[in-house]
């Protein structure tokens, strides 16, 4: 199961980096291209917690399905649950098939 937490709005991701001292896993900028030649119109920031900025905050959960093995489950731990709650997190849970 893959999860990702993503910072999402209209803010500078280096000054995420910086409050943080982190790296991220995957960032844009406002203005940056998009693969299909489009700008993004919002910045994206994978792991972090800010109030200085307009974000909004998001826990995606993309669960990998197999046919034939044991039933699958969607289980957050209660650290996951904690945290989501405290700093008003969304869970964005998307399944593929």
């Amino acid at each position: 199961m893959l999860y990702i937490f993503s910072i999402r709005g209209q803010f500078n991701t280096d000054d995420i980096s910086n409050i943080l001292g982190l790296a991220p896993d995957e960032k844009w900028d406002i203005g940056d291209e998009r693969k299909n030649g489009s700008q993004f119109a919002f910045a994206n920031w994978s792991i972090g917690y800010c109030k200085d900025y307009d974000v909004d905050f998001y826990l995606e959960v993309v669960p990998t399905l197999c046919i034939g093995e044991s039933t699958s489950c969607l289980a957050p731990s209660m650290e996951v649950i904690d945290f989501c709650y405290e700093t008003r997190t969304k869970i964005d849970i998307d399944l593929y098939l």
